[in-house]
């Protein structure tokens, strides 16, 4: 959810529920609640450190620690791998409904 919000925050403005009484899309998938109102807010500062340490093409051009990856926390370095994984899948969703491969 936290992640949805990151890469298209116009899509959850809003209250709690959306205006016409239906289900925010979050990866595909119907919510009843505004994921950026209802993640605590420690997720979506992750996904921004995330986000500021990527580089061009899903990359990383720096940890958020000094040091290499073996100097990070392993939950760090599990989480961001995690969260390529997601990002990447969401990207190749988007192709897919847009017809583009």
């Amino acid at each position: 959810g936290a992640l949805a919000v990151a890469r298209d925050p116009g899509a959850y403005d809003g209250g709690l529920t959306p205006d016409d009484g239906g289900k925010w899309l979050v990866a595909g998938q119907p919510v009843a609640e505004n994921p950026r109102l209802t993640i605590p807010p420690p997720w979506h500062d992750f996904i921004r450190l995330w986000a500021a340490c990527r580089a061009g093409m899903g990359g990383l051009a720096h940890w958020p620690d000094q040091g290499g990856v073996g100097d990070q926390a392993a939950w760090i370095v599990d989480a961001f791998a995690m969260l390529a994984s997601f990002d990447a899948t969401m990207d190749s969703d988007q192709r897919r409904q847009r017809g583009v491969q």
